[in-house]
């Protein structure tokens, strides 16, 4: 158990599985590490439990009877005082079908048997370590000193937990490829899923980073006199060329023409680049329409992204782009994707003199209004 050392805080943890033998691994080598460690044989018992104890983490087997681990993390993440509790679930190493299951559950972690003591301990403590400082974070969010503090130390974890992640994935994808020559369809498919995936966390990396450059005042805004709709434009090319949307259909609307903004372009074109891809995920037509809508009475132009779906209903919408939004979002079991990347959008506006908003329009349809002002006459 070379690195294994006792953890400071108390945190409690639920352990359910069937398997007495792993039930007893893991509590016991949980309470070496110090936590405080619960236990239950099936997944009936570890909702009750979950319920009763309200665990700072749970870890589960998948297969189990009267309720499976999937069901058991479904529930949980569905009932509000209990959605944000982080879980780990177990699965067998060629199990891929579990894992996709699991994720449309809400499973924040896998762990394959056989269990590796020192994985469980690393992606136990990376957990709690994120769910704390998100709890933290919504409590201390009423004071911007408070807010300020927690989400930059929130956003330092964060990335780099992901830089750690991501070097593995990195180095399984580069394996991978030197034999694609030899993959079947269905390995074909799994290798590009992680290329995916990969792209999605160097973005949201990258969002993370220029955020905190931009609150703390590391990145000065350098405007331009440009328009609006030449960088929608742009944006629209850019993106759709991305692996990760093929097969969305992207438009964007012909504008006659607008003043320009003073903008910093690469902030905008990656702001506006996010809302595109938020909306391509949530388009139930696969469908993303863009438009520009100048209000030269109001001094402002409007970048307008529309997509059929629900992101978020009616009372928490003005959620979509705050700092707690994930947070109230799973309180009220909702699980809003790229949560800091919306944020990272709002930053951006703001250093603007603008705003974005997230609008439901009825009918199942959404949008984005990405508002800017009109650079002054020359």
């Amino acid at each position: 158990m070379g690195i294994a050392t006792p953890t400071p805080r108390k945190s409690k943890v639920l352990v359910v599985d069937d398997s007495a033998e792993i039930r007893d691994f893991l509590t016991s080598y949980l309470d070496f590490l110090g936590f405080d460690v619960v236990s239950a044989s099936d997944g009936r018992e570890g909702l009750l439990k979950a319920q009763e104890s309200k665990p700072d983490i749970l870890i589960s087997d998948v297969v189990m009877p009267h309720i499976s681990g999937i069901e058991l993390c479904r529930q949980l993440k569905g009932t509000p005082a209990t959605a944000l509790t982080p879980v780990i679930l177990i699965t067998a190493l060629d199990d891929r079908d579990s894992r996709i299951h699991g994720l449309e559950a809400g499973a924040d972690e896998f762990l394959v048997k056989p269990i590796d003591p020192h994985e469980l301990q690393a992606r136990v403590r990376s957990l709690l370590r994120q769910t704390n400082l998100q709890r933290e974070l919504a409590q201390a969010s009423r004071t911007t000193t408070g807010g300020t503090v927690l989400k930059e130390e929130l956003t330092r974890i964060l990335v780099h937990d992901m830089n750690n992640f991501l070097s593995g994935i990195l180095g399984n994808i580069h394996m991978l490829e030197l034999w694609r020559s030899k993959l079947d369809e269905k390995q074909l498919k799994a290798v590009d899923a992680a290329k995916k995936s990969c792209r999605e966390l160097l973005d949201l990396l990258g969002d993370l980073r220029e955020m905190v450059r931009l609150e703390n005042g590391g990145h000065i805004v350098v405007k331009h006199a440009s328009k609006l709709e030449d960088l929608v434009v742009e944006t629209v090319e850019q993106v759709s060329r991305a692996d990760h949307l093929r097969g969305k259909d992207l438009q964007a609307e012909p504008c006659g023409g607008t003043a320009p903004v003073e903008m910093e372009v690469k902030l905008i074109r990656r702001a506006l680049a996010v809302l595109i891809e938020v909306a391509a995920k949530t388009a139930e037509d696969r469908v993303v329409r863009l438009a520009v809508r100048p209000s030269p009475e109001r001094g402002v132009v409007e970048a307008v992204v529309a997509f059929k779906g629900l992101l978020l209903p009616d009372e928490l919408t003005a959620m979509a782009f705050d700092a707690t939004g994930s947070v109230k979002a799973r309180e009220s079991g909702y699980v809003l994707d790229r949560c800091f990347s919306l944020l990272f959008v709002a930053v951006v506006a703001h250093c603007h003199r603008g705003n974005v908003l997230l609008q439901n329009l009825g009918g199942g349809d959404s949008r984005f209004v990405l508002t800017l002002p009109l650079a002054p006459p020359s």
